[in-house]
């Protein structure tokens, strides 16, 4: 039996369970910080996300452009 096959046969987790798990594995108490340093990590989030949807837009494009030069520098080099 494939792995794949036995974990869709197991039951969901709760939504308690998965944060009791995320919690164990990572060794993170939500309660230890306060307010401020809460306020601190959101806002650092929130600028990360406007990088992200900012950049990827550029990335994607620069991805598209990296394969056209590959593209004509494997037929150039094929015409040798």
């Amino acid at each position: 039996m494939s792995i794949e096959k036995s974990l869709k046969g197991l039951m969901p987790l709760s939504s308690a369970a998965k944060f009791d798990r995320i919690k164990a594995v990572t060794k993170i108490d939500p309660g230890n910080y306060d307010s401020s340093a809460v306020a601190g990590y959101r806002q650092k989030i929130t600028e990360f996300n406007l990088f992200f949807n900012k950049i990827m837009p550029m990335l994607a494009n620069k991805r598209l452009v990296l394969s056209n030069i590959m593209q004509n520098k494997q037929s150039c080099n094929q015409s040798y």
